[in-house]
């Protein structure tokens, strides 16, 4: 019988180090893949794409929007659908949400010097219209354009689009192109067949609309404070914003003495 030569303890250290360092190496990258995307290279992640943990804050932001409003309607009345959409940045606490990472830096600018955002901005669109108690499968709000995408660390096979349903508000849908076109027509009749459109989307329900240069021109405050130019009434939130200098200002209804209105031209 012939002894085979033991192992020796300095070959089973390397052969454990051998192992544990590709295990090691694997759950690192997971761990950054979830957790930190910003961190991959950039053949791994597409800051263009929409963030995955942002579309949570909008989602939960728009839940508590309809527990404060209280009434059903999600937000409407702007002078568009991306300022209409702006109030839930009460509740999202940034409007970089609305948005991608690599468009971040201009919609926080642009919404620090006009108080709402704009579709330029954006990387979603909203449909305007729509009440919590419509049919589920109507889409909310969805990506400005077709994609591999689903989130800015995760490329699919197939082109298609984020959205956000009644169904899917904590955690977005990706849907293959002809699905969405389907599904966004559908909605689009629902809201013209229900009057939801236009104007009518934003019956009784005056929002982040700008009644400024025209109407609003002057705004005095109970400590004396004087503001003139464009002022813009926010019934949500119970606020007028103020542009000063470039830059908006919050003055709660409760702190205002009184508002001068310009009568507009007549024909």
């Amino acid at each position: 019988m012939i002894d085979l030569p033991k192992e020796r303890p300095m070959q089973r250290k390397r052969k454990r180090v051998l192992i544990s360092v590709p295990v090691l190496l694997v759950l690192v990258a997971l761990w950054v893949y979830w957790f930190n995307p910003e961190w991959l290279p950039s053949g791994f992640r597409n800051d263009s794409a929409r963030c995955v943990g942002c579309g949570c804050f909008i989602s939960s932001s728009l839940d508590q929007f309809l527990m404060d409003a209280d009434d059903g309607w999600l937000p409407r009345g702007g002078t568009t659908p991306a300022d209409s959409l702006s109030v839930l940045v009460k509740w999202s606490g940034h409007a970089a949400v609305f948005t991608s990472h690599s468009l971040t830096p201009k919609l926080e600018k642009y919404f620090r010097e006009h108080g709402t955002m704009h579709y330029d901005y954006m990387c979603y669109r909203y449909n305007e219209g729509l009440r919590a108690d419509d049919p589920e499968d109507l889409i909310i709000m969805y990506y400005y354009k077709p994609t591999r995408w689903e989130n800015s660390h995760r490329k699919r096979d197939f082109v298609g689009r984020p959205i956000m349903t009644f169904t899917t508000r904590s955690a977005w849908d990706f849907i293959p192109e002809a699905e969405f076109q389907r599904r966004q027509n559908e909605t689009e009749e629902y809201l013209r067949k229900n009057n939801r459109t236009g104007a009518a989307a934003a019956t009784n329900c005056p929002s982040m609309a700008s009644i400024g240069k025209d109407r609003i021109v002057e705004l005095v405050t109970v400590q004396g404070e004087i503001y003139k130019g464009e002022i813009r009434w926010h019934p949500y939130l119970r606020q007028y914003h103020c542009a000063t200098g470039g830059i908006w200002q919050v003055v709660q209804s409760d702190q205002v003495k009184y508002v001068t209105l310009e009568t507009p031209a007549g024909p």
